[in-house]
């Protein structure tokens, strides 16, 4: 099935890194938008028909690769998000925010593996720790909002509670590759 022209053209316009992933045996890569290029050094060229976790190279990063598989084996995980070590074109490595969600026709079969990239190698850890600070007051907050209302936001509440899981062990990973470094 070929990448709708119009999913394309909304990827080219958008000011984040975008990779799509047919949703087919080893999950060959089809599409990178430009910030995808610039963010990593590669063209589509280079890694179409090929997997994203060429990124990778020869960096372990087990435990998230492992709950990558999960999510696309399980058809009730819709979609996740994980810090990798990814290397760029040139082998600057740089920790890859990355998140993945499932693209599925009408019928809920899953067509594509929609990725957006974040690099936060360069995320100063006060950032992150105000970042942290804020979301812990965002997620003690929004019970106390919504409880008038009689309305629970569990699907919002479980990205925001990933997020911080993510950022978390995106600081564990920087200090690793710091120390490595050093």
């Amino acid at each position: 099935m070929p990448l709708p022209q119009l999913l394309s053209q909304y990827c080219d316009n958008t000011s984040i890194a975008i990779s799509i992933a047919h949703n087919k045996y080893d999950h060959p890569l089809i599409y990178v938008n430009k910030k995808f290029e610039e963010l990593t050094g590669y063209n589509g060229n280079d890694l179409y028909g090929k997997n994203c976790r060429a990124l990778q190279n020869n960096s372990k990063n087990k435990h998230n690769r492992q709950r990558i598989r999960d999510f696309i084996y399980n058809k009730n995980i819709n979609n996740i998000r994980v810090p990798l070590v990814n290397f760029k074109k040139d082998g600057t490595p740089f920790i890859n925010l990355l998140f993945i969600s499932k693209l599925k026709d009408c019928l809920e079969n899953t067509q594509y593996l929609f990725a957006s990239q974040f690099d936060i190698s360069n995320t100063y850890p006060d950032i992150l720790s105000q970042y942290e600070h804020v979301l812990e007051t965002t997620l003690s907050e929004i019970p106390k909002t919504m409880s008038n209302n009689r309305i629970v936001l569990s699907g919002s509440l479980s990205v925001v509670a990933n997020a911080a899981a993510s950022i978390a062990q995106a600081k564990i990973m920087l200090d690793q590759i710091d120390a490595s470094h050093l």
